[in-house]
């Protein structure tokens, strides 16, 4: 592996060192979406701006969580360590897809709860997802952590006036 290369896996897996801050490094990580999309919410941005800006980081940490995930273990000595957290920002970049502005901060709040909750419980088959090879199991269990707070969310619009 090139010194390139090693460097693209550990920055990016990492989240440009994020997961290097001691602690529970998939809630690290998830704050690293949900502390952010918080704040656009409050600086103003328009919904559609919103949910462009969780669409393309969506698109572009699940791209990269293949990439190191296939990389992992050669920089990290490990296949799925504590430090790379591009698959939490996957994950949880995606639950905001589309995320129903009238709900403001809290309903953020409960994106990262729930997030949180599924990707440590893996519950609905979730678990399974990580067996997938070739890197793509690294991220498939956070986005199925993801889709179903996406899910919840919107079924929410529904039920709450």
């Amino acid at each position: 592996m090139t010194a390139l290369k090693k460097h693209v896996v550990l920055l990016s897996g990492t989240v440009f060192y994020i997961g290097k801050i001691p602690g529970p490094g998939g809630t690290i990580g998830s704050c690293a979406v949900y502390g952010p999309a918080a704040l656009l919410m409050y600086s103003g941005v328009s919904e559609t701006l919103f949910n462009g800006i969780w669409a393309v980081t969506a698109c572009i940490a699940v791209i990269m969580s293949v990439f190191v995930g296939r990389n992992a273990s050669k920089v990290f000595g490990k296949a799925d360590p504590n430090e790379v957290v591009i698959d939490e920002v996957a994950g949880a970049s995606l639950s905001l897809l589309f995320y129903p502005f009238r709900l403001e901060v809290g309903g953020i709040i409960l994106l990262f709860f729930l997030f949180r909750f599924f990707d440590i419980v893996k519950p609905f088959g979730i678990r399974k997802l990580e067996n997938i090879p070739d890197g793509f199991g690294i991220v498939m269990d956070d986005i199925g952590a993801g889709v179903i707070p996406l899910a919840l969310i919107h079924i929410s619009r529904f039920v709450v006036l």
